[in-house]
């Protein structure tokens, strides 16, 4: 009784201290296997008294190793046990404790950066609904580019009808000029070409009257 007395106090003794507690930084720490309890003697054999045992879990400190024996410290002394009951990690019955812990460490964390997202989420959603109002936006600004865009073509084309009808009405203005200026000429030909018919008829006439008056002088000569 004695014995599981002390075991017993020695695993609550390694439970409290914990991964911090009296064992040096860098020594060689195992625990006791899944076994219920373990014979640590006085020398590396089975003929050497019996100092005490260790229960599952219980933590120690390797100092010196044999072939199938281990020289270990733990919290009340020293002593030798056999290395087949050993492991470097903790058995399962110790880990629970501790992934329990990690899990509402992690739980408490999650629902930290849960709260922590809460505003960047709210902000993702007012940028999102921007980034909506802006596409919109510039959807309605592209259809007025591109209805400007046709807008700037139909005046281009309008314009580049504008200048053929100015240039073909300048080519008109240069034709009329053109006939007006040879009505002017024919008309000025004609006036000319008249007053040259009315020369010679008048000429004609004075001739004409010339050379009935002699002759009618002559006859009257003949007469008398």
């Amino acid at each position: 009784m004695a014995l599981l007395r002390s075991g017993g106090l020695i695993l609550l003794v390694s439970l409290l201290l914990g991964p911090a507690g009296a064992w040096a930084a860098g020594e060689d720490v195992r625990y006791v296997s899944d076994q219920l309890r373990i014979e640590v003697r006085e020398g590396p054999g089975l003929d050497y008294p019996v100092l005490t045992t260790l229960v599952t879990g219980a933590r120690f400190a390797v100092v010196e190793e044999s072939a199938d024996w281990l020289r270990v410290r733990w919290e009340d002394g020293e002593g030798w046990l056999r290395r087949q009951y050993t492991v470097v990690e903790p058995v399962a019955q110790l880990r629970v404790p501790e992934l329990e812990a990690a899990a509402k460490s992690a739980a408490a964390r999650a629902e930290a950066l849960a709260a922590e997202l809460a505003p960047v989420r709210e902000a993702l959603a007012t940028a999102e609904a921007s980034g909506a109002a802006l596409a919109e936006e510039l959807a309605t600004q592209g259809a007025a580019y591109v209805a400007l865009q046709a807008a700037a073509s139909n005046a281009l084309e309008t314009q580049a009808a504008l200048e053929a009808v100015k240039a073909r009405a300048g080519e008109l203005e240069t034709v009329q000029a053109r006939l007006i200026q040879d009505k002017l000429a024919l008309e000025a030909n004609q006036e000319v070409e008249g007053l040259k018919w009315g020369g010679l008829l008048a000429l004609g006439g004075v001739l004409l009257g010339f050379f009935l008056g002699r002759a009618g002088r002559r006859q009257s000569s003949g007469w008398v």
